[in-house]
């Protein structure tokens, strides 16, 4: 899960000659939570290493700028508190 404006150089006879798949799709399918979710509980996927932005929705505005700058594992949750 993710995304990359980077361009992807991938040479042609590498990923047939090794087995590899490129599998991708805009935004996630129904059932990416549940695959997450299949990797956090037996920790294979750590998320320690996520930083973790907590705001209040009356930050809402704000929030959303800072979230717009973010980059790798940073993450902003709006708590409804």
């Amino acid at each position: 899960m993710g995304s990359m404006t980077a361009r992807l150089p991938v040479d042609c006879g590498d990923l047939m000659s090794n087995d590899w798949e490129i599998i991708g799709n805009f935004m996630y399918r129904p059932s990416a939570f549940q695959t997450l979710v299949g990797l956090v509980r037996p920790e294979i996927l750590d998320l320690g290493k996520v930083n973790i932005e907590r705001v209040s929705m009356v930050e809402l505005p704000d929030a959303m700028a800072r979230a717009a700058t973010m980059r790798g594992l940073d993450c902003t949750v709006v708590d409804l508190a």
